[in-house]
């Protein structure tokens, strides 16, 4: 399999995230320091200074977090997406974090372009048709306490295919670019997941199961010659070597 991963753009994200999350603790450790050591104020403003505190370090901690979980876990998501995909030739190809491209990680294979969204959710989770929710529980209660909302990977899989869809016009040509197939698809990279999965609007994989579900399309018709080669030229990227990896592998 063939990659092209943009390595400047996730390490940048990923050292935003440490000092977002670094900065958020110490602001939040200061404002506590003030708290407990400040004595009769000169000006009354000057009690806000403990609350600023607050809100400024729950902000960077929420934006350490959201960069970490993206592009920070050992390995990348992009990372554990090429050793998910291992054993695919080189007809597929992984684009991640690539700029100018409405979606952060898509394959191109034979039959088409796969759009993967995938997602780090943990514990117990429900998705129906398009809609994705933790069950009403004390488990579910904690699980959104510590992670947050859900969010809806199959909206967001829709919209990023959409886009694709234009961008594909738009460098290739109405006709040569409505005809190339595209299929969103949902990767949950925690094992530890728990789904309850009726209907869904969008496939949902496991990432270990990512390879079976990509070589489901191969019942679908591949795509005309000449449009994989039009496809990979609207594609191609190049950038410096140190923001740029390139890798092919084949496997027999």
């Amino acid at each position: 399999m063939q990659t092209t991963i943009n390595e400047q753009f996730a390490r940048r994200r990923a050292r935003i995230g440490r000092w977002s999350t670094i900065l958020g603790f110490a602001v939040l450790l200061g404002g506590m320091y003030v708290s407990l050591t400040m004595q009769r104020p000169e000006r009354p403003e000057q009690l806000l200074i403990p609350w600023l505190a607050l809100v400024l370090g729950i902000i960077l901690l929420n934006i350490g977090k959201y960069h970490t979980i993206r592009w920070g876990t050992n390995p990348r998501v992009d990372q554990a997406l090429v050793r998910a995909l291992k054993g695919l030739d080189h007809r597929y190809h992984l684009y991640s974090f690539v700029p100018d491209l409405p979606a952060e990680h898509i394959l191109v294979t034979p039959q088409g372009i796969v759009v993967l969204e995938p997602r780090p959710f943990i514990g117990e989770i429900i998705h129906e048709g398009r809609s994705w929710r933790r069950p009403m529980n004390l488990s579910g209660l904690l699980q959104r306490f510590a992670d947050g909302g859900l969010g809806n990977p199959t909206t967001e899989a829709l919209q990023e295919a959409a886009a694709l869809r234009t961008t594909l016009k738009e460098r290739l040509g109405e006709q040569v670019g409505s005809s190339i197939p595209i299929f969103p698809m949902v990767v949950l990279t925690n094992p530890r997941v728990k789904l309850r999965l009726n209907n869904p609007e969008v496939p949902v994989v496991m990432l270990a199961d990512i390879r079976a579900g990509v070589r489901q399309l191969r019942d679908s018709p591949k795509m005309p010659t000449d449009i994989q080669r039009q496809l990979a030229r609207a594609l191609r990227w190049e950038l410096p070597d140190h923001a740029l990896s390139t890798t092919r592998s084949s496997s027999p």
